[in-house]
């Protein structure tokens, strides 16, 4: 049973595994909130549809027709697991009145607020001009029509006209026997039928939007080139391929991919949307081309053994210098009778290495430089003595070991804006390689380039504005990175 778990869970569960299934960014969001979304947008109509249909009926030789006059009003919300396709159950509740058509003045009526339909509909993608979007497998691509590269919109939808639609009474009068819940599932299979053959393009409802558009004041960094719809129990999911990645891997039953034997949502408690950011995405698409575009003479490289445990949470990335960069010391001591050799410490070699982790809270990334390096120096120690003939003495060779390392306290990558992520960091003085022996007056100092860094804005505007175009959908209140690059926060619902 796929269930929702506390942050930490879901950060543990999220750990040593990709999970978009090899997509770029997948968007979750809760049927709660989407529920209070659609009741804001459905409360501006009366109703979902009125519609009057005839229920032929006969027995032993008579025939009847029973007209059903309806009103289906706001739905609510749930989404449902299946590996094949998203599908949604709608609870619509009904009411209004049947009658014989040879006799409509003896009518059975209906009341409002006690009868429901629930409907199982497919959650399918719906052209700008009310077409099913073409697919490619169960993938949606925005250059299929004629690859001409332009701007194309893409709505996600309830689809009632599709022959994949199931009616029936809702669950709590599934054993009712009364008269009116009778009438009621004896209207079912024509009401279907209406349904799927209706030309009124009002009964389908548009909830999210997935457009390839360069929104006027955002880069084009995560702007959707493919997409597909998945559903959990209680979740819809987005899966996004994007501009900046030529890749066309994503799979086409695809589904979020915890840990094996974490059936979980990729939304924790306490939430009720989340933005998932592939670790190959954020690493190779984004965070070193980033550090490179910067202009600083060095470049980052992911360390795949990261040695962060054997969970493998967050990432480790080696700092490399374009020039190569070698520290050497004489070792200068006070002492007249000790002279030092010197030693060199490669750094392509035995690399700084940068690591990306959750904060101990799991609200934020934060960032740690780390290096530790062994090695040994030598030194000679002036041995005198003293002859008949006078003062003599030798130089005696001896080696230490020396121990070189990096300290300092983590500090936050990541500031959360509006619509965007905003990634700088550091490596000044205070993350100086420090190198201690065992000798108290041998002593040596590191230093290296320093790098202040502030990497391009990541926006993820276009990946999460699905519900109402031009406008703030998602809040954002908390990122970590277990694995992949996570995002947390609340759907916004429009007043």
């Amino acid at each position: 049973m796929v269930v929702q778990k506390t942050k930490p869970e879901l950060h543990d569960a999220m750990g040593a595994t990709p999970t978009t299934d090899h997509w770029d960014v997948l968007v979750s969001y809760s049927s709660e909130n989407l529920n209070k979304y659609l009741q804001e947008s459905w409360n501006k109509r009366e109703r979902l549809a009125s519609p009057r249909i005839e229920v032929p009926g006969g027995h032993l030789g008579r025939r009847w027709t029973d007209i059903f006059e309806l009103s289906l009003e706001n739905p609510s919300l749930h989404f449902t697991s299946t590996a094949l396709e998203a599908t949604a159950d709608l609870v619509l509740p009904v009411s209004g009145k049947t009658y014989d058509a040879k006799n409509p003045k003896e009518s059975l009526e209906i009341p409002k607020g006690q009868f429901a339909y629930k409907v199982t509909v497919p959650i399918v993608s719906i052209n700008g001009d009310g077409s099913e979007a073409p697919k490619s497998g169960n993938a949606i691509h925005f250059n299929d029509n004629g690859g001409d590269g332009k701007t194309k919109t893409f709505y996600i939808s309830f689809h009632f006209r599709n022959e994949k639609s199931i009616w029936k009474l809702d669950d709590k009068h599934a054993d009712d026997t009364s008269d009116e819940a009778n009438a009621l599932r004896n209207a079912t299979e024509e009401l279907r039928t209406y349904f799927q053959n209706a030309n009124n393009g009002s009964i389908d409802y548009h909830i999210a939007e997935v457009s390839n558009a360069k929104h006027k004041d955002m880069s084009d960094t995560l702007t959707p080139t493919r997409f597909h719809l998945a559903s959990q129990d209680g979740v819809l999911s987005v899966f996004i391929n994007t501009k900046s990645n030529n890749m066309d891997t994503g799979k086409s039953n695809c589904q979020f991919q915890p840990k094996s034997g974490s059936d979980c949502t990729p939304i924790p408690k306490d939430y009720d949307a989340s933005i998932i950011i592939s670790r190959e995405w954020f690493v190779n698409q984004y965070l070193i081309p980033g550090i490179e575009a910067s202009g600083k003479k060095s470049h980052l490289t992911e360390v795949k053994d990261s040695g962060l445990g054997q969970e493998q949470q967050g990432l480790k990335l080696a700092l490399k210098y374009d020039q190569q960069q070698v520290v050497s010391g004489s070792f200068p001591s006070t002492r007249s009778n000790l002279a030092y050799g010197s030693t060199d410490i490669d750094f392509d070699e035995h690399p700084v290495h940068l690591v990306i982790s959750s904060d101990k809270e799991l609200n934020c990334a934060q960032y740690q430089w780390e290096w530790k390096q062994d090695g040994t120096v030598h030194y000679q120690v002036y041995k005198q003595f003293d002859t008949p003939t006078g003062s003599h003495g030798f130089w005696q060779d001896y080696n230490t070991t020396y121990t070189g390392k990096i300290e300092c306290e983590p500090r936050s990558l990541a500031k959360l804006g509006d619509n965007t992520v905003n990634f700088s960091l550091d490596f000044d003085k205070g993350n100086r390689p420090l190198v201690e022996t065992k000798l108290s007056d041998l002593q040596v100092t590191c230093s290296l380039p320093e790098l202040h860094l502030n990497l391009p804005e990541l926006d993820y505007f276009r990946t999460t504005n699905v519900f109402c175009p031009g406008q703030k959908v998602i809040e954002v209140t908390a990122c970590m990175v277990p694995f992949d690059f996570v995002l947390l926060g609340h759907v916004m619902v429009p007043k």
